[in-house]
C-alpha cells in the first residue's frame, strides 16, 4: 500500500474512533440525566396531616411533618449576620434547614461542616439543582443538601435523607 493511502486510512480510522467515542459519551450523559430527572421529580406520597411553612420575606414555602417545630427563624447561619435560615426540629434532634446565601455559593461551607459522599446534578422542570449526600456535621445523621441558585443568591434545603424527596416535592417559590 502506498504511504499516501496508508495515511488516509489512519486518519479515517481515527475519525471513526472519535465519532464512536462521542456517540458513547452522548448516550451515557443523556441516560444519567434522564435517570436523575426521574428520581427527583417523582412525587412521593405526602401525609395529609403535614403543616406548611411559609416565608413571606424570602418567598418560599414547603410542607413538613406535623410533629416537627420551627426552632429558629430568620437568625443568621454565619457570624456576619448575612445569611438567614429557618430550622425545624423533631423530638429526636433531627433537623430540616433552609438557608439563604446572598452573593456566594454555600457549597464550600457545606463541605467544610459535613462529610460529603456523593454529588449529583438534577434538572427539576426548568431549574438545575445540585444534590450533596453525606453526614451532617451538626446532627451526625445521614443528610442530603439541595443547592439552588436564583440570580446571584443561593438557597439550600437540608433534611434527613428519609424526608428530603417528600419535602422537596412540596417546596416552591412564592415570589
Amino acid at each position: 500500500m502506498e504511504p499516501q493511502n496508508k495515511n488516509k486510512l489512519v486518519l479515517l480510522m481515527i475519525g471513526i474512533l472519535i465519532i464512536i467515542g462521542g456517540a458513547c459519551a452522548f448516550l451515557t450523559y443523556n441516560k444519567q440525566t434522564t435517570t436523575n430527572d426521574q428520581n427527583l421529580t417523582k412525587t412521593p406520597n405526602i401525609p395529609t396531616d403535614w403543616k406548611t411553612y411559609h416565608n413571606e420575606k424570602y418567598g418560599f414555602e414547603f410542607e413538613y411533618p406535623n410533629s416537627w417545630v420551627v426552632s429558629n427563624e430568620g437568625l443568621s447561619n454565619d457570624i456576619n449576620g448575612r445569611n438567614p435560615q429557618v430550622i425545624l426540629n423533631d423530638s429526636s434532634g433531627r433537623r430540616i434547614a433552609v438557608n439563604v446565601y446572598f452573593g456566594f455559593s454555600p457549597e464550600n461551607s457545606i463541605r467544610g461542616v459535613g462529610q460529603i459522599y456523593t454529588e449529583e446534578t438534577y434538572n427539576i422542570g426548568h431549574i438545575t439543582v445540585t444534590k450533596l449526600n453525606g453526614e451532617s456535621g451538626v446532627t451526625g445523621e445521614p443528610t442530603s443538601w439541595i443547592i439552588y441558585s436564583l440570580k446571584e443568591n443561593y438557597f439550600t434545603l437540608s433534611a434527613p435523607e428519609s424526608l428530603l424527596n417528600q419535602i422537596l416535592s412540596t417546596f416552591k417559590f412564592t415570589k
